[in-house]
C-alpha cells in the first residue's frame, strides 16, 4: 500500500513538472511571438536607412549639393563627403593651407561623381558659387578631384595667375600628383600637390615634399648641362678661335690686296686721262689743260664707291685730287694778247655766266671755273662735271642740266582686287619742262595674322555672380580661368 502511494506521489510530481515545463516553453514562444514583429520591424528600418544613404552618395554631385565645409570653420580646406582622402589627411591638408592663409585661400574638393560631364566647367562654377578667396584679391585656388571619370583640375583666381601659372599647375599635376594615383595611392597624391602649392607661396612648414625633390633634381640637372655646355664650349673655343684669326688675316690680306689692285686701276685710269683722244686733239695748252683736268676729274669721280669699300685706294686717290686741283688752277693764258688770264672767284664769274650756268653750278650738277684777261676783256669758261651730275640730267627742250626726278604721286589706290597706279614726274628747274610716266602698284595683300574665336572668361564669372549665391565664410573671390587639367 506504501509503494502505491509513494509511485502516485512520484508520478504526480513528474506529471506537474512536465506540465511546468510545458507551460513555460508556451509562455516563451508568446513572448517571444509578441516580440518579433517589433524586432522585425527595426531591421527593416535600418537596413531601408542603409539603402537609402547608398543610393544618396552614388548620386552625381551637383555645384549647390556639394558640402560646403568652411561653413564650420574657416581653419577647413577640404570637402571630402565620399570619405576619398580620409580624416588623417584631411587633417594634414588643413594645417597646411591654414599656414598661407594670408597669401592664398586654396581649397580642395573630393568626389566620386558629378552631374557636368565637362569637368573644367564644373569647377569653374563651384569656385565661383562658392566665392573662394578674398573679392578684393581674387586669391582663391581649388583643387578639384573625381573618381568617375578620373578627373582632377586646380583652377585659379585671377590674383593667383601670377603665382601659379598655368605651366606650374601643369607640373605639380603632373610631377607631384599623377605618379601616386597612377599607384591608386589618392590621399597621399592630394596631399603632395598641396605640399607642392604651399611651398610655391613660401611656406616651410610642409615637411618631405616629393615635387620640392624633383624641383631640386631638375635644378641640378640644369646646372650639371650648363656647366658641362661651357666646358664644352670652352673645350672648343681655342679652335673657334685659331680659325677665326686666320679667317680674319684671310680677309685683311684679300682686302688689301683688291685694294691694291683697284689703286692700280685706278692709277691706269688716270694714265689714260691724260692720254685721252681729246687731250690730244687740244690745239691750245689752256684747251689741253682742260680736256686733261676734266678727264681726270671724270675718272677719278667714277669710282667714288671703291672709296667706302676699299680705303687704301685712297693712297692714289688724294695725290690724283691734288693734280687735279693743281691742274685747274694752273695759270691760262689769253689766245688773243698771250698774257696770264685770272681766275674769277665765285661771286665774280656769275657775271659772266649765263642763268641756266648758274643754276647747274648751284644744284652742283656742274662746275664751271672762268678765266678773265685784263687787258682784252675777254673769258674763258671751263666746264667740269658736279657732285651731283648723275642725279640731274641734261634737258631734251633747253639743254641744261636740271632735269630730275621732281615727285611721285599715287594716282589710283590699289585694293585687293585691282592694281593701282603711280605717275612720276620729271622736272627741268631751269625752263620747267616736265614729263610724266606712269607705272603700276601691285594689288593689297591679306595679312597672315589668323583670326580665331576667344572665350571671354566673363562668361563663366557671371554664372553664379562670383560667388554671391554661395554661403559660408569664403570672401567672393572670382576664378581667372586659369590653371590646369589631368586624367589618369
Amino acid at each position: 500500500m506504501k509503494f502505491i502511494l509513494k509511485f502516485c506521489c512520484i508520478v504526480a510530481i513528474g506529471i506537474f513538472v512536465l506540465f511546468a515545463i510545458l507551460l513555460t516553453f508556451v509562455l516563451l514562444d508568446d513572448g517571444d511571438a509578441k516580440e518579433q514583429p517589433e524586432k522585425t520591424a527595426f531591421v527593416a528600418d535600418s537596413t531601408k536607412t542603409l539603402a537609402v544613404e547608398k543610393h544618396e552618395k552614388s548620386k552625381p554631385w551637383t555645384v549647390k549639393s556639394i558640402p560646403n565645409t568652411r561653413l564650420r570653420s574657416n581653419s577647413i580646406h577640404v570637402s571630402d563627403p565620399d570619405s576619398i582622402i580620409g580624416a588623417a589627411y584631411c587633417d594634414s591638408i588643413n594645417r597646411i593651407l591654414s599656414s598661407v592663409r594670408d597669401s592664398a585661400d586654396i581649397f580642395v574638393v573630393a568626389v566620386n561623381q558629378v552631374d557636368n560631364a565637362n569637368g573644367n566647367e564644373f569647377t569653374n562654377d563651384l569656385f565661383n558659387y562658392w566665392g573662394i578667396g578674398d573679392k578684393d584679391k581674387d586669391n582663391g585656388v581649388l583643387m578639384f578631384m573625381t573618381m568617375n571619370p578620373h578627373f582632377l583640375r586646380i583652377e585659379t583666381g585671377y590674383g593667383m595667375e601670377g603665382v601659379f601659372t598655368d605651366a606650374l599647375c601643369s607640373r605639380i599635376e603632373r610631377d607631384a600628383i599623377k605618379p601616386l594615383f597612377l599607384e591608386d595611392r589618392y590621399p597621399e597624391g592630394i596631399l603632395e600637390g598641396v605640399k607642392a602649392m604651399a611651398l610655391m607661396l613660401g611656406s616651410r612648414n610642409v615637411g618631405v615634399s616629393r615635387f620640392a625633390q624633383i624641383e631640386a633634381d631638375k635644378k641640378a640637372e640644369a646646372e650639371r648641362k650648363a656647366e658641362q655646355d661651357r666646358q664644352d664650349i670652352e673645350e672648343g673655343y681655342g679652335i673657334l678661335r685659331t680659325i677665326g684669326k686666320i679667317i680674319l688675316w684671310i680677309v685683311v690680306i684679300l682686302h688689301s690686296l683688291f685694294s691694291l689692285y683697284m689703286a692700280k686701276m685706278h692709277v691706269d685710269d688716270y694714265k689714260k686721262a691724260k692720254n685721252s683722244g681729246a687731250v690730244h686733239a687740244a690745239k691750245t695748252e689752256n684747251d689741253k689743260l682742260h680736256a686733261e683736268t676734266k678727264a681726270l676729274v671724270e675718272a677719278s669721280d667714277s669710282a667714288w664707291f671703291v672709296y667706302l669699300l676699299f680705303p687704301l685706294v685712297f693712297i692714289v686717290y688724294i695725290p690724283i685730287r691734288l693734280i687735279i686741283r693743281k691742274k685747274r688752277r694752273q695759270t691760262r693764258h689769253c689766245p688773243i694778247c698771250g698774257k696770264p688770264l685770272r681766275l674769277l672767284s665765285e661771286k665774280e664769274e656769275d657775271k659772266y655766266l649765263k642763268k641756266n650756268e648758274q643754276l647747274e653750278e648751284k644744284n652742283g650738277a656742274i662746275e664751271y671755273d672762268v678765266w678773265y684777261c685784263e687787258e682784252c676783256d675777254d673769258v674763258n669758261v671751263e666746264q667740269y662735271r658736279g657732285a651731283l651730275f648723275d642725279y640731274y640730267k641734261k634737258c631734251k627742250k633747253c639743254g641744261a642740266h636740271q632735269f630730275h626726278k621732281a615727285e611721285t604721286k599715287v594716282v589710283l589706290e590699289p585694293t585687293y582686287y585691282e592694281c593701282g597706279e603711280k605717275e612720276t614726274v620729271f622736272r627741268c628747274e631751269h625752263c620747267g619742262h616736265e614729263e610724266r610716266t606712269q607705272t603700276s602698284i601691285p594689288k593689297k595683300e591679306h595679312s597672315s595674322e589668323g583670326s580665331g574665336w576667344f572665350r571671354s572668361s566673363s562668361d563663366d564669372n557671371d554664372r553664379y555672380d562670383s560667388g554671391s549665391s554661395g554661403s559660408g565664410s569664403f570672401g567672393g573671390g572670382s576664378s581667372g580661368g586659369g590653371g590646369a587639367s589631368m586624367s589618369w
